[in-house]
């Protein structure tokens, strides 16, 4: 997607440039007016905040929206693996037994 734009600057004189990506114009933009840090400056600092916390890197996928993963420490994990199957067998178990007590003559 290419995009033109035309910005008016105090002096009403049209500064007209073009961006390969609206997404670039938009950075580009914040840039300079010094809204922003510089690019790719917050990937390294979760690279190291993650490190720091003794956590794994995180994963980044650019493709179409940017997605980062983030995977937190076991220990506040909401259930472990074998506490969820646990859970889910006990659930199905009361389950089946109320619908049987519902359908059982009165």
């Amino acid at each position: 997607m290419t995009t033109t734009n035309d910005i008016m600057l105090a002096e009403h004189e049209p500064l007209l440039f073009k961006e390969k990506t609206l997404q670039g114009f938009i950075a580009d933009l914040f840039s300079r007016l010094n809204k922003v840090e510089r690019l790719g400056s917050g990937i390294r600092k979760m690279r190291k905040a993650m490190a720091d916390a003794g956590l794994p890197e995180p994963e980044f996928d650019p493709n179409g929206f940017f997605t980062a993963l983030f995977r937190r420490s076991p220990e506040f994990a909401l259930k472990q693996p074998e506490t969820a199957q646990k859970t889910i067998q006990k659930t199905t178990l009361k389950t089946a037994q109320k619908i049987m007590a519902l359908k059982a003559p009165g």
